[in-house]
């Protein structure tokens, strides 16, 4: 099989949205956020949403990373110690 690097591969929407980083890191944060839900049963609930809910909950998601680190990081070195603690323990 050859390898082709991945600038190079063409990819409709749906596929990017299924195997993106984002869309990882989003699944991690709401599985974390719900501790009776495991990671995989997520995915599937996240897999299920419309096209337009799920552009809207990776949005949201990163939205409050970005938002947390700017708070956070008001605090110097030890706010953004405390906040990627949060973010640790959240994706677990």
């Amino acid at each position: 099989m050859a390898y082709l690097h991945p600038m190079t591969q063409r990819s409709d929407s749906s596929a990017s949205t299924e195997t993106g980083p984002l869309r990882r890191v989003a699944v991690g944060v709401l599985s974390g956020l719900q501790p009776g839900r495991e990671t995989a049963e997520v995915s599937r609930w996240f897999d299920d949403q419309i096209p337009a809910r799920r552009t809207a909950l990776v949005a949201g998601v990163t939205g409050g990373l970005l938002a947390g680190a700017l708070l956070f990081g008001a605090f110097g070195w030890i706010g953004m110690l405390v906040y990627m603690l949060i973010v640790i323990f959240l994706v677990n």
